[in-house]
């Protein structure tokens, strides 16, 4: 008898276990603390490596690329806000940093690009992998 009145709950976790959707994970917002290798096109697309500081020299650090770090591509999204330590055409501003050496100096996309070297930037990233903000570090 008691197996008669265990059978009617079997069926119910078993056909709840069968239709339960398993859950999406949204993607959550990224940063790249420091890339290194960066390259931007005219189309709005950035690729880069993931970078690190290297303290081992003699006299300076230098930004080396992670170990095993593969080349990393995104888009710029619609609202992307670009940051350089002294801006990105002349007459170059003065020095505005904050207390991560990254630049405060807002760049049209047009300028940005235009930027010989983009020293180890600070990359964030939205939920659908698109570049929201790109931040120059300084480098004398």
């Amino acid at each position: 008898m008691r197996t008669a009145l265990l059978a009617p709950i079997a069926l119910i976790l078993v056909t709840t276990a069968c239709t339960a959707q398993p859950e999406q994970k949204q993607q959550q917002p990224q940063v790249v603390e420091i890339a290194t290798d960066v390259e931007l096109s005219g189309t709005g697309t950035v690729t880069w490596v993931e970078g690190r500081v290297d303290d081992s020299g003699e006299f300076e650090s230098t930004i080396v690329a992670v170990d095993n770090a593969k080349r990393t591509s995104a888009k710029f999204a619609p609202e992307v806000e670009l940051l350089t330590p002294q801006g990105c055409a002349e007459p170059y501003g003065d020095l505005k940093i904050d207390d991560d050496a990254l630049g405060q100096v807002r760049c049209t996309f047009d300028n940005y690009r235009h930027v010989d070297d983009h020293y180890a930037p600070k990359i964030w990233l939205d939920a659908d992998g698109r570049i929201t903000k790109m931040a120059d570090r300084y480098h004398p």
